[in-house]
């Protein structure tokens, strides 16, 4: 066992915390991404609950995704010339859960999530190779295992820290925690974008873009029953599944801009046309008069 290992803070610190890393991310870079296509998405179901349903509602699996962008354009102060690699982190409930018109879900009110991220250094799968999304064999022992005590003996909703043994590989020892009650009102209920390397690259170079989709990342998701001001019930006897994931890119195919996907595509279009007129033509010709 190595709890001593881990900090235990109380709620309000926890908000700080959280705010504070969220703060870190750019805001301004997830509006930037709002009309862009990704150019890779890699999705793989957690545990989760049917929000929609009265709390704690029956078992669903919810989606994560990781949204891979190559070219992001206006984020580098003063150099229109340069682009972005960012990654945006989704968490939310599958199509399948009811949305109302303008996409949102509603959700019983009692419903409380919380969502980690960490960068993992050095898994144990090659580059370019999918993580096992439950986490075996890809990362160390030891951090699976801590992990594994998180979510099955408490509401890791209330730990506000990492086991030493998986920050030890953390790609840039920081932490990100995400809570609350389950949106009401916007969706997806956990996004959160982050730049590979702010300084930026010129358009087209999809060197950083290919390092983005080769970074393992471990999350927690969970779930808790929430206060009706929205807080996370302390003293809750219902006790609702947690899940520990591992995601990545996992693609080695290179990335292209929006635009030049349509300058791509182009010749294939043009092979395709050329092929039905030669089929026309030969159809044409063998045809009884």
């Amino acid at each position: 066992m190595r709890r001593g290992r881990r900090s235990r803070q109380g709620f309000s610190s926890l908000a700080v915390l959280a705010i504070a890393f969220i703060a870190l991310v750019s805001a301004s870079l997830h509006d930037g991404l709002e009309n862009l296509p990704a150019n890779h998405t890699r999705t793989i179901g957690t545990p989760g609950y049917n929000v929609s349903e009265t709390f704690p509602g029956s078992e669903l699996d919810w989606e994560l995704s990781l949204k891979f962008y190559s070219d992001v354009p206006g984020q580098v102060r003063g150099r229109e010339d340069l682009y972005i690699t960012a990654t945006e982190l989704v968490w939310d409930p599958p199509s399948s859960v009811p949305r109302e018109s303008d996409g949102s879900v509603k959700a019983d009110s009692r419903f409380y999530y919380c969502l980690s991220p960490l960068k993992y250094r050095d898994p144990k799968v090659q580059a370019g190779e999918k993580l096992n999304a439950k986490c075996k064999g890809a990362i160390s022992d030891s951090c699976l295992q801590d992990l594994q005590e998180v979510i099955d003996s408490e509401s890791w909703c209330a730990t506000s820290s990492w086991p030493s043994s998986c920050m030890e590989h953390s790609l840039d020892n920081a932490e990100l925690h995400m809570y609350g009650r389950v949106n009401l009102t916007d969706t997806p209920n956990s996004l959160v974008t982050f730049p590979y390397n702010p300084d930026g690259h010129e358009k087209g170079d999809t060197t950083e873009f290919e390092e983005a989709m080769d970074v393992a990342w471990i999350v927690m998701t969970g779930f808790a029953e929430a206060t009706t001001d929205g807080r996370l019930e302390t003293n809750s006897n219902v006790k609702l599944k947690s899940g520990i994931s591992c995601i990545r890119g996992s693609s080695p195919s290179k990335a292209t801009s929006a635009t030049s996907n349509a300058v791509e595509l182009l010749p294939r279009l043009i092979l395709l046309a050329v092929g039905v007129l030669a089929m026309t033509v030969w159809l044409s010709s063998t045809a009884p008069y």
